[in-house]
């Protein structure tokens, strides 16, 4: 049985409301990751970084990254077609979405959940954080633009990227991100809010709809 390594409300949430959406048995074990910043912590055997998600295959095998993780995940359950279907161009659009959540827009939220990883002075922190919100700003609206039109992320067909997208708009609605000129973005998100699997995903991790 596959096992789930996520913390409530991280980006792991998006691997967990994809296993739901598969519907197969698996098992969610939570991680505090006030304490994988030590490398004592046991998880730093399954996860050397003490990150979430981390997904423990059936034969036992490690696979982390998110990225990594929803693309598997889809591979088990083809016929679903969770990764875009057959053709090569509309799988690569679907990774396409992965790679930029995973690294652009995901990757601006770093200094607002810790500056000091990115500077040791605490007098620019400040500074370091509202270039990250100028930063954010733009990937929302860049998101807006590529969700206008569509109702998820690959057009009319619910995909592997659209988890982590509501991932990102959990993220930006609890940091205080003004949200009401995203339109799209905020009817995609209630689309999503609107599927069983998302709902049963929130509910095991304790999280409300925003």
């Amino acid at each position: 049985m596959l096992t789930l390594y996520f913390c409530p409300g991280a980006c792991s949430l998006a691997s967990h409301t994809l296993l739901e959406e598969l519907g197969e048995p698996y098992q969610a074990e939570r991680v505090d990751l006030a304490k994988t910043a030590d490398p004592a912590d046991p998880y730093h055997r399954i996860q050397w970084k003490g990150a979430v998600p981390a997904l423990r295959l059936d034969d036992g095998q490690i696979l982390t990254e998110n990225g990594a993780i929803l693309a598997y995940l889809a591979d088990r359950k083809p016929e679903a077609g969770l990764m875009g279907g057959q053709a090569p161009l509309e799988r690569a659009r679907v990774a396409e979405w992965i790679g930029f959540v995973n690294s652009d827009v995901h990757g601006a939220f770093g200094p607002l959940f810790r500056a000091a990883a990115f500077h040791p002075d605490p007098a620019v922190h400040e500074g370091v954080q509202q270039a990250a919100r100028e930063r954010v700003t733009t990937m929302l609206g860049e998101i807006e633009r590529r969700l206008s039109g569509r109702e998820w992320c690959n057009g009319e067909r619910f995909s592997a990227a659209d988890p982590y997208v509501y991932v990102i708009w959990r993220w930006a609605s609890a940091m205080g991100f003004p949200l009401d000129g995203y339109p799209a973005y905020r009817a995609f998100a209630a689309r999503m809010q609107a599927r069983p699997a998302v709902q049963r995903a929130l509910a095991q991790e304790g999280l409300e709809p925003v």
